[in-house]
């Protein structure tokens, strides 16, 4: 189940890739890295002080989220829109809508057409989103993405894909989260002022 939640206000916030690799020392020193398909995404929010009242909404929808099978979507902490989104997009593509028509791609890269011709749709660091059929996936952009003279692009970004995407959204990119740990709790503060962290790690293996 996706949980809502309420609008996302945080006082700083730790966002976070954490992979599986493992790197063993052999005698002679030298190291071998053992990689691991799994990276996930970890996002600690301590919510903004707020009163109680206020506050209610969270104390309803962490309360569904310490069942562990719940989930809920929330993009990268200070997210903004590239400057391609930004131009081409005003509550709907008023031209170059970026789209996918190779379904069977994998990887940690993608091809993308349906762009405005011989411009930036991407740069390192920008945030993306992905469709599969196991539910959406975040990504982050490692190299700059310029489209060619047809409106196609190669967006290059890690961490790799876990199924082949069939959309992609550059405007509200997401990921989904589960809880940590199954238990949810606040702090009160005097004039009734409540404190909650939540800690959360990336889901993909959810129901709809």
């Amino acid at each position: 189940m996706i949980v809502p939640v309420p609008e996302i206000k945080t006082r700083g916030a730790t966002f976070e890739l954490v992979r599986q690799d493992v790197v063993e020392t052999q005698l002679t020193g030298a190291e071998v890295v053992a990689p691991r398909d799994i990276a996930l995404w970890k996002y600690s929010i301590p919510l903004v002080a707020q009163g109680y009242s206020t506050a209610q909404a969270w104390f309803g929808a962490l309360a569904k989220l310490t069942r562990m099978g719940n989930v809920f979507e929330a993009g990268p902490p200070g997210y903004e829109q590239p400057e391609y989104a930004k131009t081409y997009y005003d509550n709907g593509w008023t031209q170059g809508e970026p789209q996918i028509t190779d379904l069977t791609q994998t990887g940690s890269s993608v091809t993308v057409t349906g762009l405005v011709a011989d411009v930036t749709f991407l740069e390192a660091g920008d945030y993306v989103q992905f469709t599969t059929a196991d539910g959406i996936e975040l990504k982050v952009v490692t190299a700059d993405a310029q489209s060619d003279a047809s409106g196609n692009a190669v967006v290059s970004f890690e961490p790799e894909l876990r199924q082949s995407p069939t959309d992609i959204d550059v405007v509200n990119p997401k990921a989904r989260f589960r809880l940590q740990q199954p238990e949810f709790g606040y702090n009160l503060q005097p004039n009734r002022i409540t404190s909650i962290t939540v800690d959360a790690i990336e889901s993909y293996d959810y129901n709809t």
